[in-house]
């Protein structure tokens, strides 16, 4: 491999990570040694690398993938309209996606490519074939393509326990579906940089929602509260509005009643915002029998794959 393309993804990531050369050698190595390595003027020692990649909340190996493909950006951009897709939920398009990529050589030759491929294929299995077993299978699959240890998640393999941990809640295999966000949640903890800033909250709204169901209710505003906190430290709405829906749904549940109207008005103001008229319609058309014994309606049950 050549080391000029691991300075180049070094400094790629650390930039986007937004942390020094100081912040990123500390305990590792010289920050002299970072600016050599990222201006291509040495090569890093293996043991380098792997506290650099651990660091930079990625495995030792996306170096070495990185480096046998040139085609970036349109990696990066079927990424995207893979996700987008799964936001929007249109599976079948995303299913198309999938499908017209399989044969492609770029994603046969990568591991990392696979991956993205074969856990987004578990997704349209569940989603457009209705088979959440050959799903979980083709998910777990996918999972093992890079996590060989089990004690070490970096954030896609994050991202795929969600999923897994989706398909167990709508599928009732509610055992599962704890250990695996659980699971998600302590390993997400563990990285010493997040990159990716979207998969904290998605974590915590869908441990909470399950957590509420299983009657854990303080659990639940726990962990929703934790997302919560997410959002505000890295100035993001996404998540913020449900995660305030979730703490509401459970101070009711609790029978906190002034305490679930605050969470409730805080998710309108937000779902407000954002045009999701969907939420507001079901908090405002059952607030004022909020404290009856009224179960809330099955549409709320949405969880963020």
């Amino acid at each position: 491999m050549p080391f000029i393309m691991v300075g180049e993804e070094v400094k790629r990531l650390r930039k986007t990570m937004g942390i020094s050369q100081k912040e990123l050698c500390e305990g590792i190595c010289t920050q002299a040694e970072i600016s050599k390595i990222e201006n291509n003027q040495t090569a890093p020692l293996a043991n380098t690398l792997y506290h650099i990649a651990k660091r930079l909340g990625v495995k030792t190996d996306y170096f070495f993938e990185r480096s046998e493909s040139t085609n970036y950006e349109y990696i990066d951009e079927l990424f995207y309209f893979l996700r987008e897709a799964v936001r929007k939920k249109d599976y079948l398009n995303l299913q198309r996606m999938v499908q017209t990529e399989k044969n492609n050589p770029l994603f046969q030759k990568n591991l990392a490519m696979k991956q993205l491929l074969k856990w987004h294929e578990g997704i349209c299995s569940y989603h457009v074939d209705e088979d959440a077993t050959t799903a979980i299978n083709q998910l777990n699959e996918s999972l093992e393509l890079t996590n060989h240890h089990k004690d070490y998640f970096v954030e896609r393999e994050l991202e795929i326990l969600n999923s897994i941990g989706v398909i167990y809640i709508e599928t009732k295999q509610l055992d599962s579906a704890h250990d695996t966000f659980q699971k998600a949640i302590e390993q997400y903890k563990r990285l010493p940089y997040k990159n990716e800033k979207k998969i904290f909250p998605r974590l915590c709204y869908n441990y909470s929602k399950l957590l509420a169901n299983l009657n854990e209710y303080n659990k639940a505003i726990s962990i929703a509260k934790e997302g919560i906190q997410s959002c505000l430290e890295n100035e993001s709405l996404y998540m913020f509005g449900e995660l305030h829906f979730e703490v509401g749904r459970s101070y009711y549940k609790l029978n906190e009643s002034d305490l679930s109207k605050e969470s409730f008005h805080k998710a309108i103001q937000v779902f407000r915002l954002l045009d999701k008229e969907h939420y507001i319609k079901i908090i405002q058309d059952h607030y004022l029998c909020l404290y009856e014994d009224t179960k809330l309606p099955s549409e709320v049950e949405i969880f963020s794959a």
